[in-house]
């Protein structure tokens, strides 16, 4: 049984082809085994239609659910609110513009089939532009030397869980949580699978500010260096406005 986590912000345009691409990919797959699975999709405050695109699909097809939250958030705590609605044994995190294929989430359920923790799905290096490959290898690299990463694992935010793994991530009271760091805060029994793009992928611009910032981030909360700040009072990660099932 799978639960699969769609963050999405002012992407109502692609939205709906993300969704039907989801379905489809999930209805074959059904046509070899019987499989029950859920498309759990956070709207993170977007200012466009995307709301309504979620109460579409939430009343047509019963596998799609929708939670809107009251605020932007940012993608991060928008999916830590889906993962904390997941119902099933395997989870996983979906980005909304087709950045990868959907068909691909069954090649990275294989891995969990044979005992993984957790396995990411990545794409060949040579799809991303000069700036966002570099950006990447610099963020392989920190964590790699401030959580432990293995060396060739490739951290992104398509990914699959195992339960027990999803039930760790979500008792995290980190105000601005990094649900990677948090996961390699419990195991190192991960692997990767290199997958196929979608048919959409926007490229988004790596920006050297939001990297320092995260660094500094991680830093803070999720190393040794978070025993030596002075706690800081949490809060709550996002507020829901809106739950469509």
């Amino acid at each position: 049984m799978i639960s699969v986590i769609v963050p999405t912000y002012n992407h109502a345009k692609h939205l709906s082809r993300t969704l039907d691409q989801l379905l489809y990919a999930f209805q074959s797959y059904q046509l070899k085994t019987t499989l029950h699975y859920e498309i759990i999709v956070v709207n993170d405050g977007s200012q466009d239609h995307t709301t309504q695109v979620i109460k579409t699909y939430a009343n047509q097809f019963e596998e799609v659910r929708g939670i809107i939250l009251q605020d932007n958030v940012g993608q991060q705590n928008a999916t830590l609110a889906g993962l904390r609605y997941a119902r099933y044994d395997y989870v996983f995190t979906f980005d909304d513009d087709l950045k990868y294929n959907p068909s691909s989430i069954f090649e990275l359920k294989n891995h969990l089939d044979y005992g993984c923790d957790v396995v990411y799905g990545y794409l060949n290096q040579c799809t991303q532009s000069p700036l966002r490959y570099w950006g990447t290898q610099l963020k392989e690299w920190i964590f790699y030397r401030l959580l432990n990463k293995p060396k060739d694992l490739c951290l992104t935010s398509f990914r699959g869980m195992q339960r027990s793994i999803v039930d760790y991530v979500i008792k995290d009271e980190v105000p601005n949580v990094y649900i990677s760091a948090r996961i390699l805060q419990i195991t190192t029994h991960i692997e990767k699978v290199q997958v196929q793009p979608g048919e959409v992928n926007i490229q988004t611009r790596y920006s050297i500010k939001k990297l320092f910032f995260l660094v500094l981030h991680i830093l803070r909360n999720y190393t040794y260096f978070a025993t030596i700040f002075p706690s800081r009072k949490r809060h709550l990660h996002y507020v829901i406005k809106e739950i469509f099932e």
